[in-house]
């Protein structure tokens, strides 16, 4: 597993790696050996057998966005997985299969006022790349359909394998008193809230979120707004939004939040919204809905496929409706617990082992063998 995003901040891609690949690992130890190969050694992956890349960067291309792997680095394994859709710019020679993880196609999307430069020709190179892989996975029939779009690709090799959630950390609160409590110790939060856990790229719509919010905010005094996620460099619009509307003191900007105080932070919340322009998956969503608390999610693109019919979706380019929205959820408490009941039997239906058992069956059925070891 070729996986460099494990040595960024914590998000839906790493998670998404972590997840697969733990899983993977303790499917058939016997059979299937997972080796994690990135530029140093991740924190996150939990004693599994690692090897450093040492890749030449190409030049004037920042933040190594592709690596030329080595063959010497490679060479022992019967398939190499690029998990974070930076594959080389030419794969490996040998008998051995080469799998991409495809995460989405939103700089291709949207305009500059949305995408820097940077993303956009990355996306660009990803395109062209896509047909040179012997597989390639998507987190989404969504993407899968976005992928198919955009390059002459086979459709035989691409895969939709849907992400899961960790339903030992996420579940709900047996406890919600003491839950809400915690959240206020550790992060400052008191009474109802409205939860958004995402970075803060545009095509996240935190500004329509906010502008929502003030409606909401207008006629409820008691609800805040909580915003988690890396500012990035669009989030001063968010933060001038908040200004003009007033909403210093209902809006609670945490920034990166630590992981181990994510569960109980969906938990208390009274609310989680993501009404996103796009998403490739949306593992925010699953979270939230494996600890039990109502979702609003935007009817486009992947999550209404995630959510199925355990979330209030709405159109993401329409604040009113995600006003509306809000409210229904927070005013209605019958529709706020149905929404609880469908979200946790809808998480149920993903886990990471789950993936994993995907990914192992479409690694066997490409490399067509019978038995034997199976190294990744």
């Amino acid at each position: 597993m070729v996986a460099d995003a494990l040595l960024v901040e914590m998000g839906g891609v790493p998670r998404s790696i972590i997840g697969i690949t733990r899983e993977l690992a303790a499917l058939d130890p016997e059979r299937v050996r997972v080796t994690v190969v990135a530029a140093r050694k991740p924190d996150a992956i939990d004693g599994l057998p690692f090897v450093r890349s040492r890749t030449p960067r190409v030049p004037r291309l920042p933040n190594a966005l592709f690596a030329v792997q080595r063959p010497l680095t490679l060479h022992r394994f019967d398939v190499v997985h690029y998990m974070d859709s930076r594959p080389p710019l030419t794969f490996p020679l040998g008998p051995r299969l080469n799998a991409v993880t495809q995460h989405g196609f939103a700089p291709l999307m949207f305009d500059g006022d949305y995408v820097s430069r940077r993303d956009r020709l990355v996306n660009e190179a990803l395109i062209r790349l896509a047909p040179r892989a012997d597989l390639t996975f998507t987190a989404s029939e969504s993407e899968r359909t976005e992928l198919l779009a955009r390059t002459p690709i086979d459709p035989s090799t691409v895969v939709a394998v849907h992400h899961g959630v960790d339903h030992d950390r996420f579940f709900p609160s047996a406890q919600r008193d003491e839950t809400r409590a915690r959240v206020h110790e550790q992060l400052g939060i008191d009474g109802r809230y409205v939860l958004y856990v995402s970075n803060h790229q545009r095509k996240k719509n935190t500004e329509r979120l906010v502008e929502a919010f003030a409606d909401v905010a207008a006629g409820d005094p008691s609800v805040v707004l909580v915003l988690t996620g890396r500012g990035g460099r669009s989030f001063h619009l968010v933060e001038e939004l908040i200004a003009k509307h007033g909403l210093a003191e209902r809006v609670r900007v945490l920034g990166h939040v630590p992981d181990d105080d994510l569960p109980d932070l969906y938990r208390a919340a009274a609310v989680f919204a993501l009404p996103s322009l796009h998403e490739g998956f949306g593992i925010p969503v699953l979270e939230a809905m494996a600890c039990g608390t109502p979702v609003l999610a935007s009817n486009v693109y992947a999550l209404p496929e995630v959510c199925g019919d355990a979330a209030e979706l709405v159109d993401p380019y329409d604040t009113a409706a995600i006003a509306r929205g809000l409210r229904r959820i927070l005013d209605d408490p019958p529709h706020a617990a149905e929404l609880s009941r469908r979200g946790l039997a809808r998480a149920a239906c993903f886990t990471w082992r789950r993936s994993a058992e995907r990914h192992l069956e479409t690694y066997e059925r490409a490399l067509a063998r019978n038995g034997g070891r199976l190294t990744v």
